[in-house]
């Protein structure tokens, strides 16, 4: 991930392996619940409390688990964002626009219908119940980029962007 520093790549790790340490505890508790999706989690007849976090936790790691994979230092392309975007430019712009305002995570998925869209949430439990295939993901809690970028969040959008690996996105 050229556009963060290693300080603050291995900070985002640390914070994933406590995510998972947490979820790992839940699941030795509740053995039922390992290999579920975050739909399957919630609908586990357990306290409630505890399988709305167990959830939670779960799309956490997911949404991070996809942050770290949506990366490319090549420069990639996709002709499915030409064919509905009319320019790469043109979708880059909206996901720029789409990020800015967003906290949370901004997800690139595919709806029910196969077609191309931005989201954004700001607990990405609203993606993984929502019933969309997020394809890649953009993580825009400070965390992601206070160490580089302090509160210049425009600044880490625009770098972020520029290394996304469009390629990932295909006809569904």
């Amino acid at each position: 991930m050229d556009f963060i520093s290693r300080t603050n790549y291995d900070l985002h790790k640390e914070y994933l392996r406590t995510l998972k340490l947490k979820l790992s505890i839940f699941e030795k508790s509740y053995p039922g619940m390992t290999g579920k999706s975050c739909r399957e989690i919630l609908k586990l007849p357990i306290k409630r409390s505890e399988r709305e976090e167990a959830a939670a936790l779960k799309a956490d790691i997911m949404a991070h688990e996809l942050y770290f994979s949506s990366f490319s230092s090549a420069n990639t392309a996709s002709s499915v964002l030409r064919d509905v975007y009319g320019s790469e430019a043109a979708f880059v712009y909206e996901l720029s626009s789409a990020a800015m305002k967003a906290e949370g995570f901004l997800f690139i998925c595919y709806d029910k219908t196969g077609r191309i869209s931005c989201k954004t949430c700001s607990k990405p439990i609203e993606m993984f119940s929502s019933g969309l295939t997020p394809i890649l993901a953009l993580d825009l809690c400070e965390h992601a980029y206070f160490c580089d970028y302090f509160f210049d969040k425009e600044r880490y959008v625009k770098a972020a962007v520029a290394h996304l690996d469009l390629s990932k996105i295909k006809k569904s």
